[in-house]
């Protein structure tokens, strides 16, 4: 059992609490306000994150603007029905933008600052010890989706400091939280100098001066590349291959092999932890499997992500590929690294989106149309080289990533100690 201070009294939230306010859910366009415009929460505002304003949708009818429901700076915030992972989800808002109204999936927990600071409140409603509680509550028919009660909201248990100290304990977490957007800055500063790079390299490459210190360039369908470039289809430079339908009859089978899909795809890397199977036949496995240095895509995804794509670098025939994917396997003209750079680049600039076809949610890049985009392609050492310069930008994003993960390890071990009392502010 968890011991606390003595001096520390384990309270139920509703004791601290001076009302809960509910919004409402008319039926609205599924499109963020705009300048001007009232608009009501999405349950997706309140994430673990913080708060996002951005999730809301625009009120059309002025009926539906109730100004008592307004979001406002301080206001501690609370889903009510989520799934079961982010159901009682809370939230501290700091400084929102006007016009933005509760919804009836979110509630605005009111609290007696002379007992419980709502800040620390937010944290509080975070804390794994009532986490458990929350979960625990949760009701509904539906396992995607539960619901908690404001009863069982109130009855919520934690142990609770001194309003003195609950002011040291949120000053030792906005420290943490000021290193974490520190960190957060350099790696936006990194990723647009890596981005000045691909674009700069895409273009010019490595070296591009002539005598008078110009480089030459040629005319491209997008716009101009160094004339000693090779400007050719995608097709031309690699091989393009969409993968197996999935279908019923090759759910069982002699010759079961696991496949990759668009959720083990991702920007830079394959994630092979949830990995499906179905049966290949051996000729169909010498068509579908993936090597070292194949390049998947996302053939169908959402339309800021069809096209995103990641270098195989595997065994050779460990998986075969699912029809939501598309296979690019380079010629001896393409190194497999500059033609993920580039397709990662197309994806960041949107070209994947332009060539894509939508249908309803989901957005198809097409091994047709893919392997017809036109790409500018260097020599071989030409193409190393400039790998060899973005490798270098890569390597520093990912060290600050890996930074950026420590110190939100460290922010969770240190709330967690601060909440339950382990480290006692009063001593320090």
């Amino acid at each position: 059992m968890t011991e606390y201070p003595t001096r520390w009294d384990v309270v139920e939230l509703g004791s601290c609490l001076n009302r809960i306010d509910a919004g409402n859910s008319p039926d609205l366009p599924d499109r963020p306000a705009g300048p001007g415009e009232w608009g009501v929460l999405k349950v997706s505002a309140i994430r673990p994150a913080g708060f996002d304003a951005v999730e809301n949708k625009a009120v059309t009818n002025s009926a539906f603007v109730d100004p008592r429901a307004e979001v406002r700076d301080g206001d501690l915030l609370i889903t009510r029905a989520n799934t079961p992972q982010l159901v009682g989800l809370a939230c501290y808002v700091e400084s929102p933008p006007e016009r933005l109204l509760l919804c009836d999936k979110t509630l605005r927990l009111v609290v007696d600052e002379r007992l419980l600071i709502g800040k620390f409140a937010g944290y509080v409603l975070a804390a794994a010890s009532v986490r458990k509680q929350i979960e625990a509550s949760g009701t509904g028919s539906s396992g995607s989706m539960k619901n908690i009660s404001q009863a069982d909201i109130r009855s919520l248990r934690f142990p609770l400091p001194s309003v003195c100290e609950q002011k040291r304990i949120i000053e030792f977490i906005d420290a943490a939280d000021e290193s974490i957007r520190s960190q957060e800055l350099l790696i936006a500063k990194l990723e647009a100098a890596k981005d000045g790079a691909i674009a700069q390299l895409m273009t010019h490459g490595t070296a591009c001066a002539d005598g008078d210190g110009a480089c030459r360039l040629s005319q491209a369908s997008r716009g101009h590349v160094r004339s000693d470039w090779r400007v050719g289809s995608v097709g031309q430079f690699g091989e393009v291959r969409l993968g197996r339908q999935r279908s019923p009859q090759h759910e069982i089978g002699a010759f079961m092999k696991p496949y990759l899909r668009v959720a083990n795809v991702f920007d830079g890397y394959i994630d092979t932890s949830d990995v499906l199977e179905m049966n290949f036949s051996i000729s169909e496995q010498e068509v579908y499997s993936v090597r070292s240095g194949d390049l998947l895509l996302n053939e169908g995804q959402s339309l800021d992500l069809v096209g995103r794509c990641a270098k195989y670098d595997g065994p050779d025939g460990m998986y075969c590929f699912q029809n939501t994917l598309i296979r690019y396997r380079c010629s001896d003209l393409l190194e497999p690294d500059f033609a993920y750079y580039v397709f990662s680049w197309w994806l960041k600039t949107r070209r994947f989106a332009d060539v894509a076809k939508q249908t309803t949610s989901i957005a198809h890049l097409g091994a047709d149309r893919f392997a017809k985009m036109e790409m500018a392609v260097p020599n071989v050492a030409e193409q190393r080289r400039i790998c060899s310069i973005l490798m270098s930008y890569v390597e520093r994003v990912r060290a600050a990533r890996v930074e950026l993960a420590k110190l939100r390890r460290v922010k969770f071990g240190m709330v967690d100690d601060l909440l339950s009392g382990r480290t006692d502010v009063g001593r320090v």
